[in-house]
């Protein structure tokens, strides 16, 4: 799996590619920042965009959705508990962080935990990690972690925002750590770290069960 990660400058949101070498597919996770340059760096490596996965609904994972969806006439997938984000601006934040009430359609596939997404001869699986929204997951495979807004280096995503619920959120931490320790994790904000890098110095991570 090649993995590439871009970040956009406004809200430094990660949009990650993840890529199969062999069939040249590869999947979107999250739809922060704008496509032309990111299907240009790719393309120039052979890859198509096939799938666009959100790890949840807050508007700055999907800020540039619907020109994905143009550009790439790829499915939207993500998780059933975070859709209604996609048609209420409030349970996206839209309307509280940038003052719009902006709306997108519906996904194309519903994903539950223990789902998988295949692209090419490769497949991610979805692992739910309720707290920093009620349906935030993670896309586990490769010897990767997209963790999104659940944990970031050294940190963890909010859970004071609307659906937030930190209970949730240390027990998906607790799921999180349960992982293999050299998983490499590609956050939803920030720097990429690994499994075992957060249980020994991310407070969160260190003692999850408090």
């Amino acid at each position: 799996m090649k993995v590439y990660t871009f970040c956009d400058g406004g809200w430094a949101s990660n949009c990650h590619i993840a890529a199969d070498e062999t069939t040249g597919e590869a999947v979107l996770i999250d739809a922060s920042s704008e496509p032309e340059r990111i299907l240009k760096r790719i393309g120039e490596d052979g890859f198509k965009i096939t799938a666009i996965l959100l790890t949840h609904g807050h508007f700055d994972h999907i800020l540039k959705l619907d020109e994905w969806r143009e550009v790439t006439g790829a499915p939207l997938m993500m998780s059933a508990a975070d859709a209604d984000c996609l048609s209420d601006p409030a349970k996206s934040c839209f309307s509280f962080f940038a003052g719009e009430d902006v709306t997108f359609a519906p996904p194309e596939r519903l994903l539950y935990d223990g789902d998988t997404v295949g692209f090419g001869s490769l497949s991610l699986r979805v692992l739910a990690t309720s707290g920093h929204t009620p349906g935030s997951v993670c896309y586990i495979g490769g010897g990767y972690a997209f963790t999104g807004d659940t944990l970031f280096e050294g940190s963890i995503g909010r859970f004071d925002l609307p659906g937030g619920d930190y209970d949730a959120l240390r027990a998906s931490l607790r799921t999180l750590a349960s992982l293999p320790a050299e998983t490499k994790v590609k956050p939803g904000h920030g720097n990429s770290t690994t499994i075992g890098r957060e249980t020994e110095r991310n407070i969160y991570m260190k003692s999850p069960e408090a």
